[in-house]
């Protein structure tokens, strides 16, 4: 049986084919990076809104506020949660009207850690690898100034 020889035409319309298909896995690769960084770098700004945040309560507290004045004072310096989902502990451990300095005592420390558990609308979400949940937490440490107002 007598072959003929491909010609460059039916070459050329073969190779760009193959393009095609390179072209498709390299994209979905890309995109998957691309989309990745996104998130991630959402994901960083929302670590470092809370780290402020929690400063900004032991700030707050290290000057003789209460434990619901520290609360509303981190759910109001934060940015990127809805306020009812952040949390905070404080230690010394304190709870409603008590004032962690007081407890402390001027020239000691006071910890105001600010918790946003794990929830879907914070989730890490990249194509072809799904979705992952992140639990936020961030500490403030200041010394107290002075134990009540």
């Amino acid at each position: 049986m007598l072959r003929l020889p491909l010609t460059r035409g039916s070459r050329g319309r073969d190779q760009r084919g193959a393009s095609a298909v390179e072209f498709a896995i390299v994209m979905t690769v890309l995109f998957m990076l691309l989309f990745g960084v996104v998130q991630f770098g959402i994901a960083y700004n929302r670590a470092q809104g809370l780290e402020a945040a929690a400063r900004e309560g032991a700030r707050s507290a290290s000057i003789g506020s209460t434990y619901t004045q520290i609360l509303a004072r981190v759910r109001e310096a934060q940015s990127m949660f809805t306020p009812a989902d952040v949390g905070i502990v404080t230690t010394p451990a304190t709870s409603g009207t008590q004032r962690p300095c007081q407890i402390a005592g001027v020239g000691g420390t006071v910890t105001v850690q600010a918790i946003v558990p794990e929830n879907s609308a914070y989730a890490i979400a990249i194509p072809l690898w799904g979705k992952r949940q992140i639990r936020y937490t961030a500490l403030g440490v200041f010394r107290c100034e002075r134990g009540t107002p």
